[in-house]
């Protein structure tokens, strides 16, 4: 099969009449070789915490949503690795993982939070 899965996105900007700018595209197809998939909200405390991954063992394309209102999350490496990804109250992002992400892991800033995510395998 090809095309499995397919992405839309917008980001515009508008500050006063100083500013515009906007990028958008939408119902770009990719392909995936796996077969599996993993959703759902995790709790996340203020240590590094691996994210619940199921049977996806070669993460690929990813989505996190923060629920929380007021504290950030962080997107990590792994348990004992770097931050690569910042979410701040309600915001969102998605993308492929790096290859080297293999078991992402998450923390919050200062106090727990709600993480939303699908992780699709590669």
């Amino acid at each position: 099969m090809a095309n499995e899965i397919t992405v839309s996105a917008t980001l515009l900007f508008a500050k006063g009449e100083i500013a515009s700018q906007g990028f958008q595209r939408t119902n770009k197809q990719f392909d995936v070789t796996g077969t599996k998939y993993v959703r759902g909200v995790q709790n996340i405390g203020t240590s590094p915490e691996a994210l619940g991954m199921g049977e996806v063992a070669t993460p690929g394309w990813f989505f996190f949503l923060n629920l929380d209102a007021t504290n950030y999350v962080e997107i990590l490496t792994g348990v004992a690795g770097s931050a690569f990804l910042k979410l701040k109250p309600k915001e969102f992002a998605m993308g492929r993982l790096p290859a080297s992400v293999t078991a992402p892991a998450a923390q919050a800033n200062s106090a727990a939070v709600n993480l939303e995510y699908l992780v699709i395998e590669d």
